[in-house]
């Protein structure tokens, strides 16, 4: 078996003007045998905020309920009792807080899955590997899946799959 990477980035003088700070990174293969490029023109060096994304999922388990009502009413806290936006500020971290409680750390689970992912198909091609990266792009998904579901039934445990 022969092993090729045909992807490639290809840029100018020009282009490299336009975005000095401008880097690819190729990513794993994942739900295909093509790997894919990210061209990012204006990387983000900080590790900083992440915007806050409401699952439709957490609507599965009743808690989600109590957390927002909680926070929406400030539960004893002054500054969650200001302005509409103080109010959706402290709703937002204690949706954070029961997310981690409830759901795991699926994104810490999917960037080792990635890296063993990234290792495997960049090593030698053998029956090992095949196998093994076979079961890690399962793993992948289901802990994609895992995720996208709520998965709730599982109990109050970690809610993705453990790697």
């Amino acid at each position: 078996m022969v092993k090729e990477r045909l992807d490639r980035v290809l840029s100018n003088p020009e282009w490299l003007s336009l975005f000095p700070s401008g880097r690819v990174q190729n990513l794993p293969m994942v739900a295909s045998d093509h790997s894919p490029l990210l061209v990012d023109t204006a990387p983000l060096f900080s590790k900083g905020c992440h915007p806050f994304r409401f699952y439709e999922a957490w609507f599965n388990d009743i808690s989600s309920f109590d957390i927002i009502n909680a926070a929406w009413k400030g539960s004893g806290n002054g500054f969650c009792n200001r302005s509409l936006l103080a109010k959706m500020q402290c709703t937002r971290g204690e949706l954070q807080k029961w997310k981690k409680e409830v759901f795991g750390e699926c994104d810490v689970k999917l960037k080792l899955l990635e890296t063993q992912l990234m290792a495997i198909q960049s090593s030698d091609v053998d029956d090992h590997a095949f196998d093994e990266e076979r079961r890690i792009r399962r793993k992948f998904e289901e802990v994609i899946q895992s995720e996208a579901n709520g998965d709730l039934d599982l109990g109050k445990e970690k809610k993705c799959t453990t790697v």
